[in-house]
């Protein structure tokens, strides 16, 4: 497997989503606070802690082979993975501002990103 191929992978196995996530939710939370700095530390160091983990010791093949390894290889684009980040900025926003119906636009943005596969017709 090669690096472009690790790289995609790497966003579906559980440790990366479990980063991703608990990142999101406690920078989100840290906003919410106006702790602009400690949210954006807790987005990013374990995303890229995670990231880093991942895609030097992880074995990657299991997950290539999966249904979801076959779906993110046809719909994840860097434009889907720009939407996901999209989705997160306005969380963000919604959580600075304290309102909770923008923090659920990021929310839906971001799983509608992960979705639009479902619905989408062109492939990588």
């Amino acid at each position: 497997m090669d690096l472009s191929e690790k790289v995609l992978y790497h966003q579906i196995h559980p440790a990366k989503l479990a980063a991703d996530m608990s990142g999101s939710i406690i920078s989100t939370y840290l906003m919410w606070h106006r702790r602009f700095g400690a949210a954006m530390l807790s987005a990013w160091v374990p995303a890229i802690l995670g990231s880093a983990a991942v895609l030097r010791f992880a074995d990657l093949e299991h997950l290539k082979q999966s249904r979801f390894g076959h779906y993110i290889r046809q719909f994840m684009t860097l434009r889907i993975e720009a939407w996901r980040f999209g989705g997160q900025i306005v969380m963000w926003v919604g959580a600075w501002y304290r309102q909770f119906w923008l923090i659920a636009v990021g929310v839906a943005m971001v799983i509608a990103a992960w979705m639009s596969g479902r619905w989408c017709t062109s492939r990588r």
